[in-house]
């Protein structure tokens, strides 16, 4: 059944229309600049989407983000009590890092090596319009079911499943599904699926709630600002 009206939505975001995990999985369907905006935003962008806000009500709190399959460490993230959120990210041992600031709307990614940022404003992540700079989507609809309650690793959940029907500018349709295992006290999510059908599992772990560093969420003072003009595409797939 359709139930409770529990829309996907990050962290510290009030909009109810930030259903940034749907929208990325959209490009899927497209040709090449879709394939190398998915496999960059992998571990960088799906990850820092790692936190799902229930309420208005924002838990602070610190977490780890793993592969359910193979307990590998994805990403940190911390959330303010503000609701500002910070990832990190290690691979190929490189560090990398997003703030996002709830007073600014904005998502700023941070190149740990050359002490840069860029600035990303929410409005460009919420559809494959935005982040590729050019119209690739006409509209995008989403319902959703209600599955049940569940135990996770010993938490009782609200399990909710996500269907977008997205339609492209070229006529074709694109559906995207996954889950979430949302758990109240937390304020969040401490399971859900990845890829265009869920075939992939997150599981949070090692959780702390109270009061966050606020230097976390803060941007570095020796870091300058980029501009890189022509959309997100020109920012993931150099």
């Amino acid at each position: 059944m359709i139930g409770r009206n529990k829309t996907p939505a990050f962290a510290g975001v009030q909009s109810q229309e930030a259903l940034l995990p749907v929208r990325f999985k959209c490009l899927a369907s497209l040709p090449h600049e879709g394939e190398v905006i998915m496999k960059r935003l992998s571990l960088i962008v799906v990850c820092f989407l790692a936190l799902t806000k229930l309420s208005a009500q924002i838990v602070p709190l610190y977490g780890e983000v793993y592969d359910e399959v193979n307990n590998r460490l994805l990403s940190k993230q911390w959330v303010s009590s503000d609701g500002h959120y910070r990832q990190e990210v290690i691979e190929n041992g490189i560090t990398s890092i997003i703030i996002y600031r709830a007073d600014t709307n904005k998502f700023y990614r941070l190149d740990t090596q050359n002490k840069t940022y860029l600035v990303i404003p929410m409005e460009q992540l919420q559809n494959a319009n935005g982040m590729l700079g050019m119209k690739v989507q006409e509209s995008a609809n989403t319902t959703t079911e209600f599955i049940g309650n569940e135990e996770v690793e010993g938490k009782m959940c609200d399990h909710y499943r996500y269907t977008t029907v997205t339609t492209l500018t070229n006529g074709r349709t694109q559906t995207t599904i996954y889950d979430q295992w949302l758990y109240p006290p937390y304020n969040t999510w401490v399971r859900q699926t990845v890829g265009q059908f869920g075939s992939d599992r997150q599981i949070l772990r090692n959780v702390t709630t109270g009061a966050q560093p606020n230097h976390l969420f803060e941007l570095p003072s020796d870091y300058r600002e980029l501009s890189i003009p022509g959309g997100l595409f020109n920012i993931f797939s150099n």
